[in-house]
């Protein structure tokens, strides 16, 4: 009977410590892929991003910031098309996150798609009526040349 409890007690130990280091190994790869998510090199951004997206490791906020950021390294390589698609799933995901409207808003800026980006730039006044993203701030130029273009009653002048 004593072996008994003996065994028992040594895998429960063994179980214990496996399990004990798979979360410490999670934990460690977890933030790998996001500090290489949120770097500033395009490409492991790209990289780190998709694997964070992937990954069982995140909640919705995550992913959703995960999103937004990917959205930044495909801007950084000129890939408007992917990066509006991954700001709008963000969007999808959490609807409040400001700095993904300005941001996808300026791709479609950039595109010279100004309804798409008119739309985003209001909906960042709305959410953010004091303080604008700072992503929106270095884009007034293209977004006020939107504005401009299309005669659009909302100003960007409230936030200066």
């Amino acid at each position: 009977m004593r072996t008994i409890w003996i065994v028992g007690g040594v895998v429960v130990g063994v179980l214990l410590a496996l399990t004990t280091a798979a979360f410490f190994i999670g934990k460690t790869y977890r933030d790998a892929i996001t500090a290489q998510c949120t770097g500033d090199d395009a490409v492991d951004a790209i990289a780190g991003c998709t694997a964070l997206i992937r990954s069982n490791f995140t909640t919705t906020a995550s992913i959703a910031a995960a999103r937004s950021n990917r959205g930044n390294a495909y801007t950084k390589k000129h890939l408007y098309d992917q990066a509006i698609a991954d700001y709008s799933k963000a969007i999808e995901i959490d609807p409040e996150l400001a700095i993904a409207y300005g941001n996808r808003g300026l791709s479609y800026a950039r595109k010279r798609l100004e309804d798409g980006a008119i739309r985003d730039f209001t909906k960042v006044i709305e959410l953010s009526p004091i303080t604008p993203p700072p992503s929106t701030i270095a884009a007034w130029p293209t977004a006020e040349r939107a504005f401009t273009t299309r005669r659009s009653p909302i100003s960007l002048r409230r936030w200066r």
